[in-house]
């Protein structure tokens, strides 16, 4: 017995120092499905935090049920720009690229986890009811990031992350804000940098109406938030 035990780590150990073992260990922790099933295990538990985090099996649009599944995110297919949803992965199905769930129900907050998407090109979650912040973990690993859609959502609780605006068109591939429609969302000053140059607000009032840059007084400072609790 005591023999035996002893071959089994030693066999343990050679596989460690081979390095099997640890392919071994991320192939079991991808628990990602169909098209997805050849995503890294931290894309791929990335999904299933993102889907879970926004109550994924009540995702819906104004033509139903999303089909999207909580462990096949390269499967519930992106359509093009054209299309209200869709999740964009690599043609190897190694990469998750494109989130597009504007208007469809997402409700919860975002994980930190979501970071491991270090490929995205496109975030687009608009018209839902997300709250909580953006994770600050994002900054470090989004830096293909070319458009960002987090307006008429109810975000609040910290600042933006230092995403590489300057990567987005002005206007058109960031919107953070609608004072239209719901409680708009609340970031908290400073802005990070590009942000006032890149990075849009849907206005309303007698005399304009349509998107314009953000500005330093669409974030909220220290004061903003005493006088809010003071009244």
């Amino acid at each position: 017995m005591a023999g035996r035990l002893m071959l089994m780590l030693n066999l343990n150990a050679m596989l460690l120092s081979s390095g099997v073992a640890g392919e071994m260990l991320r192939a079991e922790a991808n628990s990602c499905t169909g098209k997805s099933a050849s995503l890294p295990a931290d894309q791929c538990g990335a999904w299933m935090d993102f889907y879970d985090g926004t109550a994924g099996d009540s995702w819906a649009n104004s033509a139903g049920q999303i089909n999207c599944s909580s462990t096949d995110p390269c499967g519930c297919e992106y359509g093009g720009l054209g299309t209200d949803y869709g999740i964009g992965c690599n043609a190897a199905g190694t990469a998750v690229l494109k989130i597009s769930l504007n208007n469809c129900n997402l409700q919860g907050t975002l994980p930190e986890s979501i970071a491991a998407w270090a490929d995205l090109e496109w975030f687009s979650v608009s018209g839902n009811s997300l709250t909580g912040s953006v994770p600050a973990t994002v900054a470090s690993t989004w830096t293909n990031l070319t458009a960002f859609y987090v307006d008429n959502n109810q975000l609040s609780g910290g600042a933006l992350p230092a995403i590489s605006f300057a990567n987005m068109f002005p206007i058109w591939r960031c919107r953070l804000i609608n004072y239209h429609r719901g409680g708009p969302n609340s970031f908290t000053c400073p802005w990070p940098e590009g942000v006032t140059t890149t990075c849009s607000k849907y206005v309303q009032n007698g005399s304009f109406t349509g998107y314009a840059l953000v500005t330093d007084s669409d974030c909220t400072t220290a004061e903003k938030v005493l006088d809010s609790d003071e009244s």
